[in-house]
C-alpha cells in the first residue's frame, strides 16, 4: 500500500479540484486556499577542536527546536563545512554543503561560521555568544512565525538496501502562478546525542520548476544511494520549495518526512 501513497495523494488533490466545493481550504483551485508556513533554520558549522562558537550555536538551536511555540513548525539542518586551507578535521563535512553555503553567501569576505539562515536568507545570524545566541535565534524565528504559504508538500520516503527513494507531490495554492522554483530534498540523521540531532548527510539533485500554475499538483521522484549512515530509523528528509533567484533565495514552504 505504501508504494502507492504519493499517487493516492495526487489523485485526492486532483479530485478536490474537480469534485469538491471551492470553499474547501485544501483544494488547490480554491482561490482562498493556503496553509501555514513552516520555518527552516540552516546552520553552517564545523565541529573541529577549538570551534566553541559552533558548539554554542548547536546548543542554542537544539533548545530553540524544543520550545513550545516552535514545536512541529520549526525544522533544522546542520551542515558541516570543509576547508582545505586549514586543519579542520570534521568527519561530517562534505563539499556539497560548502556549495550550498556559497550559493547563499557568494562573497568569501562575508562568510564565517557559525552562520544560521532562516527560510533562506530572510534572516541571517552569524557568530554566536553563549549568553545571547538562543534569544537571537528565537527573535529571527518569531518574526517568521504565523505566516501563510501557497505551497503544500506531501511525500513518502522508502529505504531499500543502500538506496533511499523519496516520492514528492507539491500543490500550488492561491490564485497566482509561481515561476523559477527549486525543489530541494536534503537527508539528515538524528544521532540521538546533543549537537548531532539534525546532521545533514546528503543533498539530492534538485528539481527546477520553471513555472507552477495555481491549482496545479506536480510529482517528483528523488533517489540516491546511502553511504556511511547508521540507523535508518534515525533518517529524515527535509523538502523545501525555494526561490531560484534573489539575494535571499526565500524558502516558501518546508516539510519533514
Amino acid at each position: 500500500m505504501k508504494r502507492y501513497f504519493p499517487f493516492i495523494i495526487a489523485f485526492l488533490l486532483l479530485a478536490r479540484c474537480a469534485d469538491l466545493d471551492r470553499d474547501n481550504p485544501l483544494d488547490p483551485k480554491n482561490p482562498g486556499s493556503e496553509t501555514n508556513r513552516a520555518i527552516l533554520v540552516e546552520l553552517f558549522i564545523n565541529d573541529s577542536t577549538g570551534f566553541e562558537y559552533c558548539n554554542f550555536a548547536l546548543d542554542a538551536i537544539e533548545k530553540l527546536s524544543q520550545r513550545e511555540e516552535f514545536k512541529n513548525n520549526l525544522f533544522v539542518l546542520e551542515y558541516h563545512l570543509t576547508n582545505r586551507n586549514t586543519n579542520w578535521n570534521d568527519g561530517y563535512a562534505r563539499d556539497e554543503f560548502n556549495q550550498r553555503y556559497y550559493e547563499y553567501v557568494p562573497l568569501t569576505s562575508e562568510r564565517g561560521i557559525p552562520d544560521a539562515l532562516f527560510n533562506g536568507a530572510l534572516h541571517r545570524i552569524q557568530g554566536a555568544s553563549q549568553e545571547k545566541i538562543e534569544e537571537r535565534y528565537a527573535s529571527a524565528a518569531s518574526s517568521l512565525a504565523g505566516q501563510k504559504s501557497y505551497f503544500h508538500i506531501e511525500a513518502e520516503k522508502k529505504i531499500a538496501g543502500n538506496v533511499i527513494t523519496v516520492n514528492v507531490n507539491v500543490a500550488r495554492y492561491g490564485t497566482s502562478n509561481a515561476e523559477n522554483i527549486d525543489l530541494n530534498v536534503i537527508l539528515y540523521e538524528d544521532l540521538k546525542i546533543p549537537r548531532y540531532r539534525f546532521l545533514a548527510r546528503k543533498i539530492f539533485q534538485k528539481q527546477t520548476i520553471p513555472s507552477f500554475g495555481h491549482g496545479e499538483v506536480k510529482s517528483f521522484i528523488f533517489s540516491e544511494p546511502l553511504s556511511d549512515i547508521g540507523q535508518i530509523d534515525n533518517l529524515f528528509v527535509i523538502i523545501m520549495v525555494q526561490a531560484q533567484n534573489g539575494a535571499s533565495k526565500e524558502i516558501f514552504q518546508v516539510a519533514r518526512f
